[in-house]
């Protein structure tokens, strides 16, 4: 397909209407969202990135195919849009979201480009080297956003080194993944004809599958035996179509990353940020090891079809034969080869003056292979060579191939041209060797995990207890070095005690059956006491595991054991501080049947509700509080999501005593072993509102009587101007100012007048109508706030009543409790208003009024009618009423 000026590089079978349109952009955008949701969701629990994250190859693509650099600029800004907004969707963090954005950008700018210059004819998958450049052009993007992420990684408070790595390898392998599935399946041209096309062969190949895969994968969890997919892939590779490799590629992905999601494989003993490392790593190996296997295996076809047409008599001769096979004369050049030959060394043939100028020959490790002392040149001497490993280097092969050569020299007969010449057979044996090497570096790395974990004790032993591996890390746990331990039994690690009793309970004979007794999913995690050499024991959490034989026969057993001796500190930690916590503290089931049901609670709820820990356990906790919800209606914004907190003031039921008044605070958190479980707080709070509702009061009534203070009255009075606005009734006031008061202070002192104000606030108040308010302004005035009067008559009524209550003496209490006879009168005035007005304006009428009974002689109830009668002055506002 060729290259569109202006565009990175042509995508595969790309319609026209894909490029640079919106409805091309459309569809872009759908696909980069399910691919995006795609990754999201294959997130392994504590992993900070996804394990596979297919939307890396979207954005490749549809850069790639952007025409020109306005509609790229574009493109990209939508890309980092799109990225952006559906990671902060999935719970992302806003700042970490908009730079992983930018990376993403950055990865498919710098992929499409790479490959536009590896690949200018666009994106093709029929040749090895279309391989080798997607692959490139895939791990070129992926390192130039490494950089972009990790400073997402730094803004977000993330140790940046493995998450980097994991977005290098996870970015890379993806996008080579994903468009290298996409261009096979897109591709046009028909699979190289595969073989192994019988029934039993397809059988085979599926049962070896599904065995290396569910061994690896599912039944043996942390085993190093990822190795024993390879095979399988290579037979796949060479004894399968093209098409046939890539959905084993597919088929092979999708279990190491299901097994990763679901912390299974061989490293599911690895912190959730490394098993998607080592995941991504061995997924992106594998697929290029399979694919590129395919399309060599398909290369060299066409290469073996090519020199079948040419020369029809060498395929018959050589058609049977597998290794490359030559025929040289007497004088060491060649004069057949057969397709095999061809293949592995390529089309020229080799006259002597290439040996040691065009083509050399290097020992295994690099060194150089003297011409003299050549396979071919020592079968010309007559000396047969058998089955010798060499380098190959020629043009074809400048970075050179492992062969394995056998020569034997041939009889000389005349008048033919291959008399007194070699025949030589070559192997291939790369991969032979490279897998041989490739099993070598597994039980390095076996060794190696051994060494490294240093802070996990890993012990094998057979099956009579007999100890056979001790790691560093056993070492550093219980004392003893291996070379002490391996050999002897067992037992010596253990509390014997201890064994006896759980054995004894479970009824088994031999305490260490209780180790090495693997359960049915293949694996035993159990809670047990580990003896260190000086004698000390400590708690550890033991998984056990069987080593089995070729015959699936139990060899022994393997177990990991880790110290949990500072976890049992910290939850003894939280146990004290959870009792000793003053507030009232429940965790809560939040899902699931038991819904709402306490699991926990401390002493202080205990207290609070008057009932012991054991009642209150496996009750809902909507129980425990007035009102009769349940625990699921209760916190039903926090149990469903709406809100990450919900408070709540609430009334413990209490008995026969006062409710607790309490204020509830409820929120979700996620437990180690995954579980969602509701935390609630609960606070005492009965005092502090008892406080502030005392504050309150104070600040609104007078210290001395308990009378409605000014602001108060205020408040009151200004209420019930605004309902006779409304049309509800009229409002009356009575301002009352006390007669004869300061000769009581002066006669009988200030605590006689104090008991005298305090009995005149009872008068007045018992004078009053009911729903009336009667207020202290200050000194000896009071004022009446009588809402809904009908007249002006029933104000003087009530006037009247206070000055039949003052009539009569009052007993009131001086200096020392000294007795006195009070006699006080009141001057009243009245303030009668129909209709809205304000109320400091109608308190200032009333005291006018007042004012005016006392000019008139005290003792009586004077009403001010307000301007707009006969007379504009303030006199004939007023008008007796009542002469006390």
């Amino acid at each position: 397909m060729p290259s569109v000026p202006g565009r990175l590089v042509d995508a595969p079978g790309e319609p026209a209407w894909l490029r640079g349109t919106w409805r091309g952009r459309a569809v872009f955008a759908v696909v980069l969202v399910a691919a995006v949701l795609l990754g999201r969701g294959a997130t392994t629990d504590g992993a900070h990135l996804a394990i596979v994250w297919p939307a890396s190859a979207v954005g490749l693509l549809w850069l790639a195919g952007s025409p020109g650099r306005r509609h790229r600029v574009l493109d990209g800004a939508l890309l980092v849009l799109l990225t952006t907004v559906l990671r902060v969707l999935t719970a992302m963090p806003p700042a970490e979201s908009l730079v992983l954005g930018v990376a993403a950008l950055v990865h498919a700018l710098v992929g499409a480009h790479s490959h536009r210059r590896l690949e200018p004819a666009g994106f093709r998958l029929t040749t090895p080297a279309h391989l080798r450049s997607l692959a490139l052009s895939a791990a070129l993007g992926a390192l130039a956003s490494t950089p972009v992420a990790a400073l997402a990684f730094a803004v977000a408070g993330v140790p940046v080194g493995l998450p980097a790595a994991q977005w290098l390898l996870r970015t890379g392998v993806s996008t080579f993944l994903v468009l290298a599935i996409v261009l096979r399946t897109a591709e046009r041209r028909p699979d190289a004809p595969g073989h192994g096309t019988r029934l039993g062969e397809r059988l085979a190949v599926l049962a070896a599958t599904v065995a290396a895969y569910g061994l690896t994968f599912w039944l043996l969890d942390g085993a190093p035996v990822a190795f024993l997919v390879v095979p399988v892939a290579v037979w796949v590779a060479l004894r399968r179509t093209t098409t046939a490799a890539t959905v084993h590629v597919v088929v092979g992905a999708g279990v190491v990353v299901a097994a990763t999601w679901a912390g299974r494989g061989p490293w599911a003993h690895l912190p959730p940020d490394l098993q998607a490392v080592c995941a991504e790593a061995f997924t992106g190996v594998l697929a290029f090891l399979t694919l590129v296997l395919a399309l060599h295996r398909d290369e060299s076809a066409d290469n073996a079809r090519q020199a079948a047409e040419q020369a029809d008599l060498l395929a018959a001769v050589f058609a049977s034969i597998s290794d490359a096979v030559c025929v040289f004369d007497a004088r060491g050049d060649s004069l057949l080869r057969n397709p095999a030959a061809e293949r592995l060394l390529g089309g020229t043939r080799a006259t002597r003056e290439d040996w040691g100028r065009r083509i050399a020959l290097q020992h295994v490790d690099g060194s150089a292979y003297p011409v003299g002392d050549g396979p071919i040149a020592r079968a010309l001497r007559g000396e047969g060579v058998d089955a010798e490993d060499l380098r190959f280097v020629s043009p074809q092969h400048p970075g050179g191939v492992l062969l394995n050569v056998s020569a034997r020299p041939l009889p000389r007969v005349a008048g033919v041209p291959w008399s007194g010449g070699v025949v030589a057979a070559f192997h291939d044996v790369t991969e032979v060797r490279a897998a041989t090497a490739r099993v070598a570096r597994a039980h390095e790395l076996v060794s190696g995990v051994l060494a490294a974990a240093t802070e996990h004790a890993i012990v094998a032993v057979d099956t009579s207890g007999v100890t056979t591996l001790f790691n560093e890390g056993a070492e550093r746990m219980l004392g003893w070095t291996a070379a002490e331990v391996v050999g002897t039994d067992s037992a010596r690690f253990f509390v014997a005690d201890e064994l006896r009793a759980v054995a004894a309970a479970e009824g088994l004979d031999d305490p260490r059956q209780l180790f090495f007794r693997v359960a049915a999913d293949g694996a035993r995690t159990a809670r047990f006491s580990f003896r260190h050499r000086d004698g000390r024991t400590f708690p550890v959490s033991l998984t056990t595991t069987a080593l089995l034989g070729a015959d699936g026969d139990v060899q022994g057993f393997i177990g990991m054991a880790t110290d949990v001796s500072e976890l049992e500190d910290s939850e003894a930690l939280f146990r004290t501080a959870l009792h000793a916590a003053p507030v009232g503290i429940a965790l809560v089931r939040a899902s699931g049947a038991e819904a709402g049901r306490l699991q926990r609670v401390n002493r202080s709820l205990s207290r609070f509700t008057g009932r012991a820990e054991g009642d209150l356990l496996g009750t809902d906790v909507g129980g425990i509080f007035l009102g009769g919800e349940s625990g699921d209606d209760l916190f039903a914004d926090v149990l469903s999501g709406f809100t990450a907190e919900q408070r709540l003031d609430l009334q413990i039921a209490r008995g026969g005593q006062e409710p607790l008044r309490v204020q509830v605070t409820a929120t979700l958190v996620r437990l180690r072993g995954g579980e969602v479980t509701m935390l609630c707080l609960v606070e005492d709070v009965t005092e502090r509102l008892a406080a502030q509702a005392e504050l309150q009061r104070q600040a609104l009534h007078d210290a001395l009587t308990g009378l409605p203070n000014r602001l108060l009255f205020l408040d009151r009075l200004e209420h019930a101007v605004a309902a006779a606005g409304r049309g509800a009734g009229h409002v009356g006031l009575l301002y009352v100012d006390l007669d004869g008061f300061k000769a009581v202070n002066d006669t009988a002192g200030h605590e006689a007048g104090d008991d005298l104000l305090v009995q005149v606030a009872a008068l007045l108040t018992a004078c009053v109508r009911p729903g009336d308010t009667v207020a202290r302004l200050g000194g000896d005035e009071f004022a009446v706030v009588c809402p809904g009067t009908s007249t002006e008559e029933d104000l003087v009524a009530i006037g009247r009543r206070v000055l039949d209550a003052l009539r009569d003496p009052l007993a009131v209490r001086g200096h020392a409790g000294v007795g006195h006879q009070a006699v006080v009168g009141a001057s009243i005035g009245v303030r009668w208003c129909r209709g809205s007005a304000p109320a400091e304006e109608l308190l200032r009428d009333a005291d006018e009024a007042m004012y005016a009974a006392k000019r008139a002689g005290k003792g009586r109830v004077v009403v001010h009618r307000g301007p707009g009668t006969d007379d504009r002055g303030a006199a004939s506002h007023l008008s007796s009423g009542y002469d006390g």
